[in-house]
């Protein structure tokens, strides 16, 4: 039988591994508060980098370390960079490999975190804002301001309308994604087309803010990583559903406790996501009538659709105290799940 998914959208690493081109290297657990130590140089085939950009990486390893800096003006060149959680586990590193077997560096998210913030001070540098500061957002209205400007129809804060696709039928907690070996892996995109590209990078740090509920609620190991300079989203506008499809035609996912997450700067809603599905697309500000939703939880809340919870308003009035998968609720910041949905996302991240 023809399964179904629903996409849902709303309005959404101190050891290293490093290969590079001729240089790779595995960094032991010396560093400083402003570069990670490297003592060991693996060889790599050249030819994934641009000469100009294998010259580069060689003379920033030469003095035996690397500052976010450095990094930068790696990334800038274009070098695909993996960052990864918890480099020392080797079943990390050898995931991340395959999952973007073309990388230049593997970094610590640590130094992804620093990088992500370089690329938001020039973002902002550039555009004179950044995405996450624009529009309704919790720091510039009030409760009683937005139930105004919500009911005199200034301001959309509720989803957008669900739409069907051949997949996966909803709403069964045997289907993927879901843990394995008590672990689920999160890949993180940004895009790198200017068009699209996020203003803070991969969002690493309110990555990490979405997971920790997940982690601490149920359980379940979820190990982040993020691949720069990979997904090119400039085929598609700014229309969240087409940044979906395109991510799932663009990126791989390897492995039934996988899910994709792509990034991007503007589209016209917070996020989406598959439900009972792999893959999700948060944006840091959505068109200006539509409430800016925080980050982090944008993305706890499109990871919730992908292991099966449904908004609020589709749960039949079950969904009564804070949540998450409430629209005003997650406006306002909450990270935490009502009883109904909890049990949803429980089963969803267990599977059979």
């Amino acid at each position: 039988m023809e399964k179904m998914k629903k996409i849902l959208a709303i309005g959404i690493m101190a050891l290293v591994a490093c290969s590079v081109g001729l240089v790779g290297a595995r960094v032991n657990s010396t560093s400083t508060e402003d570069a990670i130590s490297i003592d060991e140089v693996l060889v790599q085939d050249s030819a994934l980098l641009t000469e100009e950009t294998r010259e580069l990486i060689n003379e920033v390893l030469r003095d035996g370390q690397i500052t976010a800096e450095e990094l930068k003006k790696i990334y800038d060149k274009g070098a695909k960079i993996i960052a990864v959680e918890n480099p020392e586990d080797p079943e990390v590193i050898n995931h991340a490999k395959t999952q973007m077997p073309e990388y230049g560096l593997i970094i610590p998210g640590c130094l992804a975190a620093k990088l992500d913030r370089l690329i938001a001070t020039e973002y902002k540098e550039t555009h004179g804002y950044l995405p996450e500061e624009t529009g309704i957002t919790p720091d510039n209205v009030t409760e009683e301001e937005l139930k105004k400007m919500i009911r005199e129809g200034e301001v959309e804060i509720r989803d957008a309308p669900v739409v069907t696709t051949d997949f996966q039928e909803p709403g069964d907690p045997n289907s993927p994604p879901y843990e394995y070996n008590s672990r689920i892996y999160v890949h993180l995109y940004p895009a790198k087309d200017d068009a699209h590209a996020p203003a803070e990078g991969a969002n690493w740090d309110d990555v990490a803010s979405a997971i920790t509920p997940f982690e601490n609620e149920f359980g379940v190991d979820m190990v982040q990583s993020a691949y720069y300079n990979s997904w090119d989203a400039s085929d598609v506008d700014d229309n969240i559903y087409n940044l979906l499809s395109d991510l799932d035609e663009d990126i791989p996912n390897p492995c039934t406790n996988t899910v994709t997450m792509g990034w991007v700067d503007n589209a016209d809603h917070n996020g989406v996501a598959h439900l009972d599905g792999y893959y999700s697309v948060c944006a840091e500000a959505p068109v200006w009538w539509r409430a800016n939703w925080p980050d982090d939880s944008v993305a706890q809340h499109e990871l919730s659709h992908n292991f099966d919870a449904q908004d609020a308003e589709e749960s039949g009035g079950q969904c009564t105290d804070s949540c998450i998968m409430d629209y005003w609720d997650a406006f306002w910041g909450t990270d935490e799940w009502c009883p109904y949905h909890w049990d949803i996302v429980d089963a969803g991240v267990w599977g059979p």
